[in-house]
């Protein structure tokens, strides 16, 4: 059974080249991935980081000592960390609904935002921060953030793109999230990428202890934490990139496959555009059964995601909204497996226990 990580000969030989160097914490692999990495995001300045989470963190960190308290806006449906990061940060968080692509209800943001600007709540000292999720590996949502941008109301533009590194939409930040299962493999690893020079300093720094360099030693100018990108996820990240675009065609086949072999009746698959980094396939089952359909999956030795929990009913982070759309998800949403070391005959196994399953008397 293919695993879905396919690290290559490629990649081996780089690892084992480095590890005989022993320069496995921070190296000059970084600085190099970081440079490549400006063909991707197309933006100027590209912090390797130790995660997405990192990422996400320090930018946040960055925008209170910018800004103050800020006001983010997020969809319920997605991962928990952006949220954290910026609650631990000092921001309020908004949850927003999402469309049947469960891309983020930009109406929704538009009326909480007018709704705060008629009765001037915050509205002089709290900026703003719409932060969509490209879900899927979808590259744009452009209508959305024009609209943002018409309103001049001054926002700023975050987008989570952790399940896409080719992406095409506007903002002012935008970070990545590398790992075992997404097309760009590495053991843990992110980039924050964005134009700000002056936020490119501060987060070099703060990923850093908050440290700066002062002849063969280093003083505190700073807060900041343990959050660089090593060495060692670097060079596996680097020995990828001329292969990248491939994988992603095998998973953009594999999802066409798996689009076109399950019947319509069981439910829709979320689109993708020219530029998706295909990282999930997700299918909305037209009646509830994820969690059945997940549980088959698996004991036929298939992995099936279910991403993500709603973060505005979890216990930790509940808030008294309703978001009917999001709400009509629960157990209809599943991403099924399409990466690039899948066989044929697996693809056609999944396509037939997804045909086969039972989900009209759910």
């Amino acid at each position: 059974m293919a695993n879905g990580i396919g690290i290559t000969p490629n990649t081996i030989s780089a690892v084992v080249d480095l590890l005989q160097t022993g320069d496995i914490g921070f190296g000059s692999n970084v600085e190099v991935f970081e440079d490549r990495f400006k063909s991707y995001s197309d933006k100027a300045y590209n912090i390797g980081l130790s995660s997405a989470s990192a990422a996400i963190h320090c930018l946040f960190a960055f925008l209170f000592k910018m800004y103050g308290s800020c006001d983010v806006f997020t969809p319920s449906l997605g991962f928990v960390s952006p949220v954290q990061a910026a609650i631990k940060n000092g921001h309020k968080v908004y949850f927003l609904d999402v469309d049947e692509n469960l891309l983020v209800n930009y109406d929704l943001y538009y009326d909480i935002r007018c709704w705060h600007l008629e009765r001037q709540i915050n509205i002089d000292f709290n900026k703003s921060v719409f932060m969509p999720i490209l879900y899927g590996g979808i590259s744009n949502i452009n209508d959305l953030v024009d609209r943002v941008r018409k309103s001049n109301w001054g926002d700023i533009v975050v987008v989570d793109s952790s399940h896409s590194i080719s992406p095409t939409i506007e903002s002012d930040f935008i970070f990545f999230s590398f790992h075992p299962t997404k097309p760009l493999i590495m053991a843990n690893g992110g980039i924050l990428s964005t134009n700000d020079l002056v936020a490119d300093e501060y987060i070099r720094s703060y990923r850093n202890f908050g440290r700066q360099s002062s002849g063969d030693s280093y003083d505190i100018i700073m807060d900041g934490f343990n959050f660089y990108l090593n060495n060692l996820n670097a060079t596996i990240g680097l020995s990828q990139l001329d292969t990248y675009l491939e994988n992603i065609k095998l998973r953009k086949n594999n999802f066409n496959y798996l689009k076109n072999k399950i019947t319509l009746d069981v439910g829709y698959f979320t689109q993708h555009d020219k530029h998706s980094s295909y990282q999930l396939a997700t299918l909305i089952l037209r009646n509830k059964g994820s969690k059945a359909l997940r549980v088959e999956l698996q004991a036929n030795g298939f992995k099936a995601m279910f991403c993500y929990p709603f973060l505005h009913k979890s216990k930790f982070y509940s808030q008294k909204i309703s978001l009917p759309n999001t709400e009509s998800m629960e157990d209809r949403i599943i991403n099924l497996p399409i990466h690039h070391t899948l066989t044929a005959d697996e693809l056609s196994t999944i396509g037939r226990i997804v045909n086969e399953q039972n989900f009209y008397n759910c």
